[in-house]
């Protein structure tokens, strides 16, 4: 139980820091160091080239890449807490096919969200 415990931790952890990661490298990328088209056509203002010695397209990887690891602690969070979102649903959704619907919905969100990324590899 103790590891349990420690594990969902550690996993809820992750996805706090990799979601605070994806917002502050979202923010970089659209007000610190906004694209040339967004200089040119929204009247942007370029305040640097550079952050931390990165430009936007290193910016970009990072944003990138933490949200691929936010997709797999999600997946990890949800598979670690299914038995009290199986009870949820039953508890609240008694009618089988409502739940199948619900279901099926959350599987379809949750299969654009990560199809584009296996498609791409």
């Amino acid at each position: 139980m103790k590891n349990r415990l420690r594990t969902n931790i550690l996993i809820d952890a992750g996805l706090l820091v990799g979601m605070a990661a994806v917002s502050i490298s979202g923010f970089v990328m659209n007000v610190i160091l906004p694209s040339r088209h967004a200089i040119r056509h929204a009247g942007a203002r370029a305040h640097a080239s550079q952050l931390l010695g990165m430009g936007r397209h290193d910016w970009g990887t990072i944003h990138t890449w933490v949200g691929v690891a936010l997709l797999l602690l999600l997946i990890l969070h949800v598979a670690f807490h299914w038995k009290t979102i199986d009870a949820f649903f039953h508890k609240n959704l008694p009618n089988r096919g409502v739940r199948i619907a619900v279901v099926g919905l959350l599987t379809l969100f949750a299969l654009m969200a990560i199809l584009p990324w296996i498609y791409a590899l």
